[in-house]
């Protein structure tokens, strides 16, 4: 039992608290105090006092609150109290001044000024300056938390943020989410935050004064479910039954996928659609045909009736959308699409989509995968999402094959293939640990060092790679080609190991090695392992399953593959992409073509991944894994290559040589042995990238290109010097 204080850092409020305390302290009381000065509108130094205590103060008080109700001890609390007060930052913004009951109002805001960084008590800012649009104060306010130069909170790009967008007491509820608007796609996007809860309302008020303040928590999860646990506070945003404020602002809604009680097979709905556009078609269609007819005035004097009275002067464009909507089948698919597409076409109060590029955001796995352990809180994303899937007219294919391809080659440029995917999740939690330097380990021509090189620069973490060579280059500089010159152009810190080392070490060893050296140094390393294939990693392909389920369900054709086929080097794309087969709606057989060890070895991995996510599945009931290694891991026999030239000259698709190129010739040969085996069947291919990979065959590749010569210009061509522009 005992009393905790939380206390703005005003010196009047200190004083007086204090004094309290101390008297309760004498008569026997337990008492702590917190201090909160959460205040980041004056720049170091800040005076005596320090900062100001503002509306941060109400998240400190619901997170020792929860403590308090969770029955934790008066230490406990206050510790926790003290933590959070230590990570909020916050800064208002006025556009008048409060009224105090019996005093003359002041004038020191002039007309059209507003003022930056005012007290909770009215006290002047740290400065009046014109007012601004909303977008340019919320950057403002946003920079000055933020900055590093300040240093008022001790948030970095990766981490998660709890927001509390605040009325002062004079500013509508409206105009507070307008504001909030604004300020939520910044933190994601120009700073690289999780937005993982918004809070928005008058919560610390100035009276009647007209402005905001913004505060903005860093979050864990002991954090948030503080923040989250039941209150019966009349004024918090999350009542009794625990529901929590939307973590994003509204975004346009993903392609349209009916739910389950309107499930219906495109089979069916073509055998209905004679029906439908006999019935409700014809409704749509001559309802379709007015909407078409409409004139921009007659749309706005419409529009005028139940909104903002703009839609024909502002969707000119949409009209010729609306003649594509007689096509569509049921009327929330037509209610769907014309949301869509408006959406798309309008200005004035339409809503852009996001840039997610480089954010972290909370993770919410597929409904057919929530039982697997432990699910990620987080992702990253990183990856160009989704990945095209179209038509591969390969050679060689058997009676009534239908061959498509997945590009995860188009994951991005210099992040291109399947490693993106995993690193979504493992760079998220290695940011969640707080990490300053990755550490991973491959061959000399990773895909996956280079990957995980690229992506852990954009998240300003160092990266050491540990690469295999042959004994004879170990003591050499590695030189530029291929991955390698992308890897030590962005700054990786290469080791090398040659691969009698390597074999007789092992890669867990060698990586915890380097990780105490670092350690001792100071740092705070990360380990990834080979190819980003542990259970953590798997994830990235459990999601590539769902979005190939997404994909198909946009198409109006019904197709559904019957196998999947996937290179294999690591283990875990293959755990990934076989899991949420077989979990999820594809329910496709998956084919592993392994390039390096024998199919028993994977098989054995694959199932170390998924009781690791206690999937609670056999790995040899939903993966077939057959041997594609050849002469051995990134090592070519002339007919392989000949094979990833003669595809990218057939279909303009081209296959890197260790692990599309070996996969996509052992399925051409496992065809040919059994043609029958195959004939008929819909088949995926998943291009898992590593065009930088070919740079590194250029000496054993170039005998099979050939196609060139010298341009022979006759003399009857006319010549004049400088006609000839050289840009």
């Amino acid at each position: 039992m005992g009393c905790l204080l939380v206390v703005t850092n005003y010196t009047g409020d200190r004083l007086n608290f204090g004094i309290a305390a101390e008297q309760a302290k004498t008569e026997g009381f337990k008492v702590e105090t917190v201090i909160v000065g959460d205040d980041c509108a004056l720049p170091p130094p800040r005076g005596i006092a320090g900062r100001r205590g503002l509306a941060g103060t109400i998240l400190v008080h619901k997170v020792a609150g929860a403590a308090a109700a969770a029955g934790l001890s008066l230490a406990e609390v206050t510790a926790e109290a003290k933590r959070a007060s230590d990570m909020v930052g916050t800064m208002g913004v006025a556009l008048s001044v409060c009224a105090l009951p019996g005093q003359v109002t002041s004038d020191r805001l002039g007309p059209e000024k507003m003022e930056l960084g005012l007290g909770v008590h009215g006290e002047p800012g740290a400065a009046v300056v014109d007012i601004q649009p909303v977008d340019i104060v919320v950057s403002h306010v946003l920079q000055q938390i933020l900055s590093p130069e300040t240093n008022c909170v001790p948030i970095t790009r990766g981490n998660s943020v709890v927001l509390m967008f605040n009325g002062l007491g004079g500013t509508p509820l409206m105009e507070l989410m307008i504001a909030a608007g604004k300020a939520v796609p910044k933190l994601q996007v120009e700073f690289g935050l999780a937005v993982d809860r918004v809070y928005t309302g008058s919560f610390m008020t100035s009276l009647d004064m007209a402005g905001f303040s913004i505060s903005i928590l860093k979050a864990d999860q002991s954090i948030l479910e503080r923040l989250d646990a039941p209150t019966k506070a009349p004024s918090w945003p999350v009542g009794t039954d625990g529901n929590r404020p939307p973590a994003k602002i509204p975004v346009p809604v993903p392609p349209f996928r009916s739910t389950k009680n309107e499930e219906v097979s495109i089979s069916s709905l073509q055998a209905d659609l004679k029906s439908l556009l006999t019935q409700q078609g014809r409704i749509l269609e001559a309802a379709a045909n007015v909407v078409i007819s409409l004139k921009g005035s007659s749309l706005n004097e419409c529009d005028g009736k139940v909104r903002d009275g703009d839609c024909g002067s502002t969707d000119p464009a949409a009209k010729e959308e609306r003649c594509k909507m007689r096509g569509l089948l049921t009327l929330s698919r037509v209610r769907f699409e014309l949301g869509r597409r408006r959406t798309r076409r309008m200005s004035a109060t339409s809503v852009p989509p996001m840039a997610e590029f480089l954010t972290k955001n909370p993770y919410s796995p597929p409904s057919w995968a929530s039982h697997l352990r432990p699910i990620p809180s987080h992702t990253f994303s990183l990856a160009h999402l989704p990945t095209p899937i179209h038509r591969w007219n390969l050679p060689g294919l058997p009676n009534g094959t239908e061959l498509w391809i997945k590009r995860d080659d188009f994951t991005g440029m210099e992040l291109s293939g399947n490693k993106v995917r995993k690193l979504e999740f493992l760079l998220a939690d290695a940011v969640d640990q707080q990490a300053d330097t990755v550490i991973t380990i491959g061959g000399i021509q990773s895909n996956h060092c280079r990957a995980t090189t690229v992506a852990s620069n954009y998240l300003n973490l160092n990266t050491h790679l540990i690469l295999r060579t042959s004994k004879l280059l170990a003591d050499g500089d590695p030189g530029l080609v291929g991955n390698l010159l992308v890897e030590r152009l962005v700054g990786a810190n290469v080791h090398l190991i040659s691969k009698e080392e390597y074999s007789s070490i092992g890669s867990e060893a060698l990586t915890n090695a380097l990780k105490e050296k670092l350690e001792k140094e100071g740092k705070k390393p990360y380990v990834i392992p080979v190819g980003g294939s542990n259970s953590l990693g798997t994830w990235g392909y459990i999601e590539a399953a769902r979005e190939i389920e997404e994909q198909l369900k946009s198409r109006t054709d019904g197709l559904k593959f019957d196998d999947i086929v996937v290179a294999c080097g690591s283990g875990g794309t293959i755990a990934g992409i076989s899991l949420g087969s077989w979990l999820g709606a594809l329910k496709a057989k998956v084919h592993a073509f392994s390039v390096c060890d024998d199919p028993d070895y994977f098989y054995d991995y694959v199932q170390g991944l998924l009781d690791g996510l206690q999937a609670g599945v056999n790995s040899r009931d939903i993966v077939t894994i057959h041997n594609a290694k050849g002469n051995g891991y990134a090592m070519n026999t002339t007919e392989e290559l000949k094979f990833v030239k003669e595809v990218a000259s057939a279909t303009s698709v081209i296959l890197d040589p260790v692990y599309s190129g070996k996969a996509a010739y052992g399925l051409i040969n496992e065809m040919s042995k059994d043609p029958k085996n195959w004939e008929g069947k819909k088949i995926l291919f998943i291009h898992t990238g590593g065009l930088l990979g070919l740079y590194d065959k250029v000496d054993q590749i170039a005998s099979l290109m050939g196609n060139w010569s010298r341009m022979d210009v006759g003399e009857s061509v006319p010549r004049k010097d400088g006609v000839g522009k050289m840009f």
